[in-house]
């Protein structure tokens, strides 16, 4: 009879053992899935058609801008244009998206299994990866439209008239390079621990996450694109939405009854077997 039950309990283990790694990381959520998609699409929307509305500074809003209505904390902006630095932007914030793409496709090929394959995690993962993206650009946009806030080099003398009547001049609030690299960084972030929660890395991984939109948003700063408050904003606006998205579709945050039950029956047999 022990010998019975000790065949049983190993049943019992391995078939725990095949549900833990089949066990899904992130996992598709149809009423998840269609509602940040079209929320992305509504987004989109506003977003196009405040676009269409927006208008340049005229020459008259130019010459009226004074350093002294701005706030302490962002006065200092008004000091700084470089083309390097809006360089150094452009490649940092396009690097990050290639990354957290690349990532998407990269971060499952360790765990794939026949009842978890790779495209099926791989498809999650890069469908997670443009919901963050779609939500953040737009998100950013419709921010940028509503509060036409002019930008740090359109009070600084040195600048040609030319530039400031641009109507990019006026869309310094929020940073959009800083918000699309921290929503990128951090989702990579956020997907490395959901694949690898004890990996000796993941302080590198949230560090480098952290610091890539810091830097990038100092670039912003010196190019003369933006005030250091629209750079706090677009750092959490990017932040939030890539935890957004993970959290959403994260399958840890409420066990599997499956494998829940399972559990359940290991702890009672080897309670029974320990009588």
């Amino acid at each position: 009879m022990n010998l019975f039950r000790a065949l049983f309990l190993i049943i019992i283990l391995l078939t725990s053992d095949i549900l833990v790694s089949a066990q899904e990381v992130y996992v598709f959520s149809g009423t998840t899935d269609v509602a940040l998609f079209a929320g992305a699409a509504v987004t989109g929307g506003i977003s196009q058609r405040l676009r269409k509305k927006h208008k340049p500074m005229q020459e008259f809003d130019v010459l009226n801008l004074s350093k002294s209505d701005i706030n302490r904390f962002d006065r200092s902006a008004v000091s700084h244009f470089s083309v390097m630095a809006d360089l150094r932007s452009d490649i940092g914030f396009l690097s990050t998206i290639a990354l957290a793409g690349v990532n998407a496709f990269f971060l499952p090929i360790e765990s794939a299994n026949e009842n978890n394959p790779y495209l099926k995690q791989a498809s999650l993962l890069g469908t997670m990866w443009l919901q963050t993206n779609l939500l953040n650009a737009f998100g950013t946009e419709i921010i940028k439209n509503l509060i036409k806030r002019p930008r740090p080099y359109t009070y600084n003398p040195n600048v040609d008239l030319e530039l400031k009547l641009k109507g990019d001049a006026r869309k310094s609030f929020l940073s959009g390079h800083t918000s699309i690299t921290a929503a990128n960084s951090f989702f990579v972030a956020h997907t490395f621990a959901a694949y690898y929660p004890e990996s000796k890395y993941k302080p590198l991984v949230w560090t480098a996450a952290a610091l890539m939109p810091a830097w990038v948003g100092m670039e912003r700063f010196l190019a003369g694109k933006h005030f250091p408050s629209d750079i706090a904003a677009g750092y959490v606006l990017g932040a939030s939405t890539a935890f957004l998205v993970h959290y959403l579709h994260f399958s840890a945050k409420k066990e599997s009854p499956v494998l829940q039950k399972s559990n359940e029956q290991i702890i009672w047999i080897r309670y029974r077997h320990s009588i």
